[in-house]
């Protein structure tokens, strides 16, 4: 049924409904079924209310319609006011690429080891030689990769990134920022006084750019882009992100892709 064009599969489930059944069973047997099962509940969705009830499945059938709805809704994405602050906590290859090629930041790698054991001072030091070159109108890249750790785990190094990040934000009233990082991305949102998230656009098909909501007017609206280690994006001279094989393989050269611009 799902590899049918759209108006026999909603004349089909036009033709279910017409009968008044308690419910209606729609089984995906394979991933790309799950594009057609959402066209087909969010639209009728979009008429009535409905209840739609299975697993994770559901959601990814109708994540489907709400991502093609917020990129149509999105406004398009203007450079940034301002200089850009890139917290990079992953320690995989992919992120140790994207930080060689940022070369219009200032990169300023973290000793991980004092951040994890000084505690709330280690932090505010951090933060204040971070604030400085953001204030002075840089744009800068902190990485904790590359540092001894001291034994420290990966979530105590995340948790140590978000107390950085959280004093940052602080003294430097920033527009736009980026976290590099599964853990360090969870673990440092925790640490702003928000309490939700918006999709503002899609900077590739794995990284979105999201708009934080708080009650603090400083950080209510903040651009945040949101990405595990081994995904997305290259940053490059005027702060903008490319996506490029050549690029992701390492060779220097530089193809042009999807921009971010910073």
């Amino acid at each position: 049924m799902y590899a049918q064009p759209l108006a026999h599969q909603e004349a089909a489930l036009d033709a279910m409904l017409a009968g008044h059944p308690a419910a209606v069973l729609m089984d995906a047997s394979r991933p790309e079924d799950l594009q057609a099962v959402g066209q087909l509940v969010w639209r009728r969705a979009q008429q009535a209310r409905l209840l739609a009830v299975g697993p994770s499945s559901v959601v990814q059938a109708l994540a489907t319609q709400w991502l093609r709805a917020a990129a149509m809704d999105a406004p398009p994405l203007a450079a940034a006011q301002g200089p850009v602050f890139v917290l990079a906590g992953s320690q995989s290859p992919v992120t140790a690429q994207q930080v060689r090629m940022a070369v219009s930041f200032e990169t300023v790698p973290a000793d991980v080891s004092s951040l994890v054991e000084g505690g709330d001072a280690a932090a505010q030091a951090m933060a204040d030689r971070l604030g400085a070159l953001l204030r002075a109108g840089r744009s800068v890249l902190a990485v904790t990769a590359g540092s001894a750790s001291g034994g420290a785990t990966a979530h105590a190094v995340a948790q140590a990134s978000g107390r950085v990040l959280a004093r940052v934000l602080a003294q430097v009233p920033l527009r736009r920022i980026g976290i590099a990082g599964g853990d360090t991305s969870s673990l440092a949102v925790q640490s702003f006084a928000a309490w939700g998230l918006s999709y503002r656009a899609s900077l590739s098909p794995d990284v979105a750019l999201c708009q934080l909501h708080s009650d603090h007017l400083a950080l209510d609206g903040l651009e945040i882009m949101l990405k595990g280690g081994r995904w997305g994006l290259m940053l490059s001279s005027s702060g903008c992100c490319t996506v490029g094989p050549e690029e992701a393989a390492g060779s220097g050269k530089k193809k042009a892709g999807r921009p971010w611009r910073a």
